[in-house]
């Protein structure tokens, strides 16, 4: 860690240096790791900044159905790096309920990052395992194209309703 000169007047101020060895003002990092933990102990102590309804809608809920031969798995709320351990636990009880096909219906997710792209490739690997067809339908735009920018659209099939993906499927 260096030190810069003092100039007159102003007093001395350690700087870290990242692993490029550019200066890095203090605080930066630790500000935004700062707002994620407070997110993360709002939910789990059960009051966050909103009240009790910020932190409900947070939390992720997987809701299923029997259609014909498919089992559908939809998925309700922000799938992201809160969410995730949470919802790879539901979609593996899901998938280990023995149907040969789950359809996961994304239709109600208001969010996805690199967390949650990662549980849904993470169920698919899960689903080849377990011999079980796994299929998106529902996919909102902005996670679509997601998906198509990184590839995991060539990955997982997509559907644009249930009953494509049954018809598929049976």
């Amino acid at each position: 860690m260096g030190e810069r000169p003092a100039k007159a007047g102003r007093r001395r101020v350690r700087w870290s240096r990242t692993l490029t060895g550019c200066p890095r003002k203090p605080g930066g990092h630790r500000a935004r790791r700062t707002r994620h933990a407070d997110r993360l102990d709002a939910i789990s102590s059960g009051v966050g900044r909103h009240g009790w309804a910020g932190v409900v809608d947070d939390l992720p809920s997987v809701e299923t159905t029997l259609s014909g031969p498919c089992l559908v798995a939809k998925v309700v709320g922000v799938m992201d790096y809160v969410a995730q351990p949470e919802l790879r636990e539901r979609l593996r009880q899901v998938i280990a309920s023995g149907e040969r096909a789950v359809v996961l219906d994304l239709a109600d997710v208001s969010f996805c990052d690199t967390a949650g792209l990662n549980v849904l490739l993470g169920a698919r690997r899960e689903a080849e395992r377990a011999a079980v067809a796994l299929v998106l339908v529902c996919v909102p735009g902005p996670l679509l194209r997601v998906l198509e920018m990184t590839g995991a659209d060539q990955v997982l099939r997509v559907f644009d309703t249930v009953a494509d993906a049954e018809a598929a499927l049976s």
